[in-house]
């Protein structure tokens, strides 16, 4: 084979196997996208806390299916204590449900020296509600109360 071929020969090579790798990476993207019908992003915070030493705990669950667990004291930021990928569906769920409750409408800013408080962040709005008291003993709004029972449950059971 002549060095001219060879050059040739290399380029192809380079050019067919720089194309094969970017289809590649688009197939795999393509997997990963968005399914009609799905949300691309929301965030829902639940936390509890305050008192004497302000620590407050909570759940963050994420779109794509991620649940943390986090605490924050004051002044320091706030640190994952676990953190566990679920089933999106299983977020999806909780959302809806808690879009199909009619909290959206409500308007709850009570705070108390232990406070429950829960945001729900898209990404053109935040909801934050929030109510004296912890969990179950607090005032929980009649909106929330089966919602928020059963997702502080989902939640406690990932790491049990």
């Amino acid at each position: 084979m002549s060095a001219n071929r060879k050059v040739w020969f290399n380029l192809y090579a380079a050019f067919f196997l720089s194309a094969f790798v970017i289809f590649v990476m688009q197939c795999s993207q393509n997997n990963n996208s968005v399914k009609k019908g799905q949300d691309v992003s929301f965030k829902i915070t639940i936390s509890e806390g305050g008192g004497f030493s302000g620590q407050v705990k909570g759940y963050h669950l994420l779109a794509d299916g991620t649940v943390q667990h986090w605490q924050q004291v004051p002044g320091q930021k706030e640190s994952i204590l676990w953190q566990s990928k679920q089933d999106p569906a299983t977020i999806l769920k909780i959302k809806n449900q808690l879009e199909k409750s009619s909290a959206l409408e409500k308007e709850y800013t009570e705070k108390g020296n232990m406070t429950t408080t829960v945001t729900y962040v898209l990404p053109d709005t935040t909801y934050t509600w929030s109510w004296p008291g912890v969990g179950a003993m607090g005032n929980v709004p009649p909106e929330f109360r089966q919602w928020f029972a059963e997702v502080t449950k989902f939640c406690q059971a990932i790491r049990k």
